[in-house]
């Protein structure tokens, strides 16, 4: 099946994952629930340690030191959810783009995504905020604004396709405990008592209260780490099998072609702050209109080299078994998007576009003048 991009290279649609896979999978998921399980006892341990030390030692005035620091590391690492959610697009201004994401979820099997919202950012990606898990959808504008109108859905789908029915709790745990896990790890990390800035180095006042405190932070804080990577460690597997899944999914409802070619342009995103910087020192306000030029523009060579890293790093898009090419050669997405709903999602994101490129500009403008 070739692609659209118009490299003139032929890949193969994703291969299905075995049943030892799936096994896998479960495994580093247990072994995630787990591990965010151990962070909420370790942080409760510190809190009910903290109140038990302050009742068998009042009103000794010397042990109100390890009480607030086991107190305050206790609230500081408490397990709590990713917020602010960002602002949403409202459903009634932006119909064509809310009916195709849930259309596109109700194929992929995944639940609704609960919002929408729009950046100045060059990447797409989907979110969990706040005790209810709400499930919001984040897109760059200028990343949409170069793509067609095929691969917006391909992008959409694989976004989407990476939230599964039934795993709110469990993401709330990991998701939780993982910021806990990681505001803990940032209140231990010792002192820097020196820094170079340029070319000087600054060193602060070294005082034997300053160097004890910073041993103790320095032992504590080896003895967590370890524990951190594990967590990071299975955090990235978990995401990398989401990754994979999405891959499989998303080709499946919106096309192989359009996934890979809306992946591809996705990691252009060095192009956008070169552009915008240009654009500043010209005068031009339309900055998403010289983004959409230099993609096309953008000479065959470059998009064979981002597709060779892109096939290094997923797999799944481009292994596939002796035969599969020509058995799924025919097959045509199951989500199109027709001529109409092309024109809508243009006239819904225009205005958008038109902000981006004002706000990009300024931005750029004011770091030059600086």
């Amino acid at each position: 099946m070739a692609m659209s991009s118009g490299s003139g290279r032929t890949t193969s649609p994703p291969r299905c994952p075995s049943s030892s896979a799936g096994g896998e999978g479960r495994r580093v998921g247990v072994a995630l629930a787990l591990a965010a399980v151990g962070v909420y006892l370790f942080v409760g341990a510190l809190a009910v340690g903290g109140a038990w030390l302050e009742l068998i030692t009042f009103p000794n005035p010397f042990a109100m030191l390890p009480v607030a620091a086991m107190l305050g590391a206790a609230w500081y690492a408490r397990p709590r959810p990713d917020g602010p959610e960002p602002a949403l697009l409202d459903r009634g201004d932006h119909p064509a783009l809310h009916e195709l994401a849930d259309t596109l979820a109700d194929e992929l099997g995944s639940p609704r995504l609960d919002g929408i919202a729009l950046t100045t950012s060059y990447d797409a990606r989907i979110g969990r905020y706040g005790w209810r898990q709400r499930r919001v959808g984040t897109f760059g504008v200028p990343l949409l604004a170069v793509l067609g109108p095929q691969e917006r859905a391909a992008l959409l789908a694989h976004s989407i396709a990476q939230v599964r029915r039934g795993d709110r709790w469990r993401a709330l745990l990991v998701g939780s405990a993982g910021n806990g896990l990681a505001a803990l790890m940032e209140l231990l990390e010792p002192e820097q008592m020196a820094m170079v800035v340029g070319e000087r180095r600054y060193q602060r006042p070294s005082t034997l209260s300053r160097t004890v405190a910073n041993l103790g932070m320095a032992v504590i804080w080896a003895l967590v780490k370890p524990f951190a990577l594990l967590f990071d460690a299975l955090e990235a597997r978990q995401v990398r099998r989401a990754e994979a899944r999405a891959d499989r999914l998303s080709t499946d409802v919106a096309g192989a072609p359009a996934v890979r070619w809306a992946l591809i342009r996705s990691r252009a995103a060095y192009t956008l702050t070169t552009l915008a910087a240009s654009a500043a020192a010209d005068g031009d306000p339309d900055v998403i209109g010289r983004l959409r030029r230099r993609s096309t523009e953008t000479p065959e060579r470059e998009w064979v080299r981002i597709e060779s890293e892109l096939a290094a790093e997923r797999p799944l898009l481009y292994a596939a078994p002796a035969g599969v090419d020509e058995l799924l050669a025919g097959r045509p997405p199951r989500v199109v998007v027709s001529d109409a709903q092309a024109f809508e999602l243009e006239r819904e994101l225009l205005p958008h576009e038109q902000a981006v490129s004002q706000e990009l500009l300024e931005r750029h403008r004011a770091s030059i003048y600086r």
